[in-house]
């Protein structure tokens, strides 16, 4: 068990408190290489992304786990509410979002809930929260080695920040080569750790990641990316990689966790929309692909359509007119125009959204694949890059549909870590009961319900991973949970809902007005959590 005496607690505050303020002094500098390094302009639009994916999302996670841990020093007990704790989908549910009141004007009608593996108790809920605080445990302290991912650049640090502040594990960070450049940052940022020695930071290829791995003081691995890097990790390759699998030998022989992508389904409920609520649709599945050139996990990869739904080619027309609106993104991550060629040499007849600018790749989306086939590209690979396919099943009714979808989502695509599903609430309310049992039985760590999935990545207070079940062998969209800042256990999946159309337009919005503003405002609401903060965010998110 680690030590809680106030004495322990109080420094892992101040550990949090230090941090907060280092990231804050170094947010624009943080902001500046990373659009330096994707061809951003450091004051245009797209750079909010940077700042809301990188900065702010970290002092989020670091004001929660601060809460959390005093929380802990007032009481003695974990951060467990009963006015948390619901009854749905035949267990129960802790609805851990919305907690305060900026929670509610930010996303007003947006909640969050954590799903439990097994059905457990309330009183068992309680019991297995914050265990590396509270339970009997091993005195020494482990090291953890973290592959950082290269993508998104709040992704490394707050695995880190799982890794020492809810298990209790000192960080080795490896970088990615992709985004080396942020080392510095890393230090300042988390300076506090540094001088504890709690946390370091090594660059390198994969030969330098490969020793970190095997050196006998570290104890555990995590590591956001791709499934054939982690098998190589934990297997070996060629050969020896078969050797292995063949005796149950891994190579790699210490416990690693990992998040290692999806080709993420956005499922479209069949309904009768207004125009508007076409458009804003349209915005928000373009929204899901453009963001960070879709050099994410959670990007929209396949829309799950009905053939019957009178609106579909209407749909798919507004969707190809936003496409074509928005500017191709500099193609910054390795291997990204092979992998556009080779969905474009697939589906010769998609839509391309233009000419790009030297080194960015068109949008595209290619529409009407056939959901029998077995082994289809953009059902089996995540292209990461730029595109988007759309599949249309052949169920009318939206209660056959959602079954329909939910099986072909299950079985046909590739991965469990994030799903998409927009529902019309005439659907919802007609046909609630198949709209709860789709919510349980879609086997993913996240499902969003009219919003990006991305936003349960963010929330910080929603632990974020694929479903469970994966193995060494079969590791799919990786093993274990992150951003698990209440420090509950035993979770299956994070339901995240949103209305189907809000009042305030979302700030990842590709058409939001003032996104950089308020991407700003958030990142000093976040490091201050003051209440005139709050009235600029406000201000400024209705925009």
């Amino acid at each position: 068990m680690l030590e809680t005496s106030a004495k322990a607690l109080k420094q892992r505050i101040a550990w949090l408190k230090q941090m907060r303020r280092d990231t804050l002094q170094v947010a624009e500098e943080w902001v500046g290489v990373s659009c330096k390094a994707k061809k951003i302009a450091i004051d245009g639009k797209q750079a909010a992304e940077e700042w809301l994916a990188g900065p702010m999302s970290v002092m989020r996670h670091m004001r929660l786990l601060q809460e959390t841990l005093e929380h802990l020093l007032r009481t003695g007990e974990p951060q467990f509410y009963e006015r948390e704790i619901q009854t749905r989908g035949g267990g129960v549910v802790a609805q851990v979002f919305p907690q305060r009141l900026a929670d509610k004007v930010l996303l007003f009608g947006f909640s969050a809930e954590i799903r439990f593996l097994e059905r457990p108790s309330v009183d068992e809920i309680r019991k297995q929260m914050a265990r590396v605080y509270l339970a009997e445990s091993e005195a020494k302290q482990k090291t953890c080695v973290v592959l950082g991912a290269g993508n998104v650049s709040s992704i490394g640090l707050q695995d880190v920040l799982n890794k020492v502040f809810s298990e209790n594990q000192s960080c080795v960070l490896k970088m990615n080569p992709v985004n080396e450049y942020l080392s510095e940052v890393y230090l300042k940022s988390f300076s506090a750790l540094v001088e504890e020695g709690m946390f370091q930071v090594v660059c390198g290829g994969a030969g330098v990641g490969e020793e970190w791995v095997q050196r006998v003081d570290v104890d555990a691995v995590h590591m956001t990316g791709s499934t054939s890097v982690h098998d190589a990790i934990v297997w070996g390759v060629d050969d020896e990689a078969v050797r292995n699998r063949e005796a149950g030998t891994p190579k790699l022989d210490k416990p690693i966790t990992s998040e290692l992508g999806c080709v993420t389904p956005i499922v479209v409920v069949p309904g009768e929309w207004s125009r508007q609520d076409l458009k804003h649709h349209a915005w928000n599945i373009a929204s899901m692909l453009v963001n960070n050139g879709s050099f994410n996990c959670n990007a929209a990869k396949v829309i799950v359509t009905s053939a019957y739904w009178n609106q579909r080619d209407e749909f798919l027309a507004y969707l190809r007119e936003i496409l074509h609106q928005i500017t191709p993104r500099y193609a910054y991550y390795p291997g990204a125009k092979e992998r556009h060629h080779e969905f474009c040499e697939a589906y010769p007849e998609a839509f391309v959204s233009g000419v790009a600018e030297e080194g960015a790749l068109p949008w595209v989306l290619a529409t009407g694949l056939d959901a029998s086939v077995t082994n289809e590209l953009a059902f089996s690979k995540e292209a990461w890059c730029g595109v988007l396919a759309e599949t249309a099943l052949p169920e009318s009714c939206p209660g056959e549909f959602l079954h329909a979808a939910k099986e072909f989502c299950n079985h046909k695509l590739f991965g469990t870590l994030s799903c998409g599903l927009i529902i019309h609430p005439k659907e919802r309310k007609a046909y609630g009961d198949a709209y709860e049992t789709v919510l349980s039985e879609l086997h993913y760590g996240t499902v969003a319900v009219n919003a990006w999935p991305a936003l349960v990545y963010a929330l910080g207070v929603t632990p974020w991973g694929a479903h469970p079940g994966h193995t060494l062998e079969d590791v799919g969209s990786g093993i274990g949970f992150v951003h698990n800042t209440r420090m509950f256990e035993n979770i299956e999946k994070c339901v995240l809902e949103a209305p189907f159309r809000g009042w305030i337009r979302p700030p990842w919005f590709a058409n939001h007005r003032q996104p950089l503003r308020l991407a700003k405002a958030l990142t000093r609401y976040e490091a201050q959590s003051s209440f005139g903060g709050l009235g600029r965010v406000m201000l400024w998110g209705i925009f």
